[in-house]
């Protein structure tokens, strides 16, 4: 297998999920708008199943679109690594991989699809003409599965550092002794950035797209209330995700959001150990906030660096990122030595 030094493979990964993705939407977009004026106006905007258009805006929306979800989206994706806090010796070859993959995919199916709605319209009087057929959308799929693929193959991981933080002692409590750890876990600035921007961006396109329709059929389409309702539910995500309460006592671990929802309650009895972890977001979990590892279980993720990890009576780990994770995992370990004492386990 390959192996470069952690520059070459950050340099190789800015060339494959940045450079050459962003040139490509460049160059789809300098022709969309050189052949603007050869569209009609409105031009199609939506195509119903049949491959009818039965949504219509200004032309200048298509090279918008093209903007906002090709080239937005990609610096979105490919930028994360360079605004996630992650210092140079912590992992991250996995979401190199990952995130080159995404974007690769991504730029395919909406390079495919724009070719497929612009083209059709070029050199008509009435956009109502135009045609779609539905297999344009298969064709997309299967450019993305090909150059997902081929951007996996092309990015090198870098070298990963192995080594676990060291682990604190667990802390001795007398049989009456009550002991309580409380902190408040915030997502990274990176995290706020990144869901804020796709909040922004998506609320524009809300905002777009009801504007569109207003103006070309007096009403608001379902495919732009389906818009509003992404944007909405981004708000809430933001608003509920940012930032959680976390509290070790007799009772167990509490995790919970700010504004109360969601929480986790994981009694002390349930408890098998706790650990201090490090956690790449993106290199582990494939991203921030509530979130599931197929080898770390689910955890609430909102910066890189330590984090507190327990692993439940069933074998299920729960991970929290937040500061001084080792007090709670001492304080949880303390509790689960002083139950094992009392029973006699």
């Amino acid at each position: 297998m390959t192996t470069l030094t952690r520059e070459a493979a950050r340099r190789r990964y800015a060339t494959i999920a940045l450079a050459i993705p962003l040139a490509v939407l460049a160059l789809l977009l300098a022709a969309q708008a050189a052949l603007l004026p050869l569209l009609p106006d409105p031009v199609a905007s939506h195509w119903g199943l049949a491959g009818e258009p039965d949504g219509f805006s200004a032309p200048w929306t298509l090279p918008l679109v093209t903007a906002g979800a090709g080239i937005v989206v990609t610096l979105l994706i490919g930028l994360a690594p360079y605004l996630a806090d992650v210092p140079p010796a912590r992992g991250g070859a996995m979401s190199y991989r990952l995130l080159a993959a995404l974007v690769w995919a991504e730029t395919g199916f909406i390079g495919t699809l724009m070719i497929a709605t612009f083209v059709p319209q070029i050199g008509l009087d009435d956009a109502r003409d135009a045609r779609l057929p539905g297999w344009w959308a298969l064709i997309g799929v299967a450019i993305a599965a090909v150059l997902a693929l081929l951007a996996w193959r092309l990015v090198v991981e870098p070298p990963r550092a192995g080594e676990d933080p060291e682990q604190p002692a667990p802390i001795a409590l007398r049989a009456s002794e009550q002991a309580v750890w409380l902190r408040t876990a915030s997502m990274s600035g990176a995290g706020i950035a990144l869901a804020a921007t796709a909040a922004v961006v998506t609320v524009g396109a809300a905002a777009l797209a009801a504007h569109a329709d207003l103006r070309v059929d007096g009403a608001i389409g379902g495919g732009t209330l389906l818009i509003i309702a992404v944007a909405l539910l981004l708000i809430a995500v933001l608003a509920a995700g940012t930032a959680f309460r976390v509290r070790v006592d007799g009772d167990g671990l509490d995790v919970r959001a700010r504004i109360g929802w969601p929480r986790v309650r994981i009694p002390r009895d349930r408890i098998r150990s706790a650990a201090v972890v490090d956690v790449n977001p993106m290199g582990e979990y494939g991203g921030w906030g509530w979130r599931y590892s197929v080898n770390s279980g689910w955890g609430v993720v909102l910066r890189a660096g330590e984090a507190l990890r327990v692993v439940r009576t069933d074998g299920k780990a729960f991970t929290i990122t937040v500061d001084d994770a080792e007090t709670g995992v001492a304080l949880l370990n303390g509790l689960i030595a002083r139950d094992a004492k009392e029973t006699g386990r």
